[in-house]
């Protein structure tokens, strides 16, 4: 299965947003985004999910890279793309709450395994979203 998220950035600062308590990994933050549906590329994906689930528009503007895991024994392959905000949100559906923080704040959040590795990389430097 892919799956897409987008590390966006507006005025310096990252958005994450922590999974709704009734979701799987609830009450775990993440970098958000969601599933593609058939025939749709990331970019459009990632637009689509942030539209649904935010009511905000994204620029997508380059792939950080691609996180393979497992989750139930699903093989998930995880692509993480660097977004810009248009507009901020205006509404979560499968979130409780939305920070925006500076990146060197993201290790004070309890991520989803998933996002990990890309919360690492960018406190090590080795993904620049600035």
């Amino acid at each position: 299965m892919i799956v897409v998220a987008g590390v966006v950035i507006h005025d310096g600062k990252i958005m994450i947003a922590r999974r709704s308590v009734q979701k799987s990994n609830g009450g775990l933050w993440e970098f958000p985004g969601g599933k593609l549906e058939v025939g749709e590329s990331d970019q459009v994906g990632l637009v689509r999910e942030f539209t649904e689930e935010f009511g905000m528009e994204i620029d997508v503007k380059s792939e950080l890279g691609i996180f393979p895991f497992t989750s139930q024994n699903l093989l998930i392959e995880l692509r993480v793309w660097f977004c810009t905000a248009r507009t901020l949100p205006i509404h979560a559906t499968d979130h409780d709450l939305i920070e925006w923080v500076m990146p060197n704040q993201l290790l004070t959040y309890q991520f989803s395994p998933a996002d990990i590795p890309v919360v690492e990389l960018i406190q090590t430097g080795k993904i620049r979203v600035a």
